[in-house]
């Protein structure tokens, strides 16, 4: 059976399309997360869905304005950039309440938080770990020859297939276009993996606060880097921005260099 014919719109709200569909195996609420999104996986058929709405007025932090904006920014993303890291987003149906973007359900698990579900990872061999890493570097690379730079990347941000040896990259919702100046202070994202520019109001952030990130996330999925790869993070994540690979290209081309 294949994909449904998914409506350009609907005259419900995100929550109510989406859970009328059929049945919903998994919720993805403000208890398990505090972007304010309300996700769903839903079963269509013989298949599985995962549906990502902005929420409601009182599901987040940020307005719901906002977050149908992000929605809509990452929707926009996948006619820019195409990479096997990045789920493939299916449909974007319009409805009452801001977009729904569907996406096939991934068989793939967080790289975070659980223990048992990290140590699975970090006692797989290095080469398929690097070739996660490498996954993560090359779609970034992709990003920034589209001038996205990088926001609210983390650890969350990652699940891995381990069945099928494949790391996906999700959430890129709140990625900008171009270098910006800090308007927020403390941005969104985990602290222990941002660049300081994204905690200081005013501070420029450009696509070596994306490097700062992504150095953070290679310490993350290869926490034994050797002296090569090593050195490659601390560049990465040096303080000064000027001291940093410029962009994701030449951290990638660093990364690559560790091989041999």
């Amino acid at each position: 059976m294949g994909d449904p014919t998914w409506p350009r719109r609907s005259e419900r709200s995100a929550q109510d399309w989406a859970t009328s569909l059929g049945p919903v195996f998994q919720r993805f609420t403000e208890a398990t997360q505090d972007s304010g999104n309300l996700a769903y996986g839903v079963r269509v058929g013989d298949e599985r869905y995962f549906i990502k709405t902005a929420g409601t007025e009182t599901s987040g932090p940020a307005r719901l304005s906002q977050r149908v904006g992000w929605l809509r920014d990452a929707a926009a993303m996948h006619s820019w950039v195409q990479h096997r890291a990045l789920p493939p987003l299916l449909a974007v149906v319009d409805t009452e309440t801001g977009p729904a973007l569907v996406y096939p359900w991934l068989d793939a698990v967080q790289l975070r938080g659980k223990e048992a579900i990290l140590n699975r990872f970090w006692r797989r061999p290095l080469a398929e770990r690097r070739a996660a890493a490498e996954e993560l570097l090359t779609l970034h690379a992709a990003l920034a020859e589209e001038d996205y730079v990088a926001v609210d990347l983390y650890d969350g941000c990652l699940m891995y297939d381990f069945a099928a040896c494949r790391l996906y990259v999700i959430d890129l919702d709140m990625y900008r276009r171009g270098a910006f100046r800090n308007d927020m202070g403390r941005m969104y994202g985990s602290g222990r993996f941002m660049p300081p520019e994204q905690l200081a109001l005013g501070a420029r952030v450009d696509h070596r606060s994306t490097v700062f990130l992504l150095g953070r996330l290679l310490a993350h999925l290869i926490p034994e880097p050797g002296a090569g790869l090593a050195a490659v993070i601390e560049r990465a994540c040096a303080e000064e921005p000027e001291a940093r690979y410029q962009e994701p290209a030449a951290l990638l081309r660093a990364f690559r260099a560790t091989a041999t």
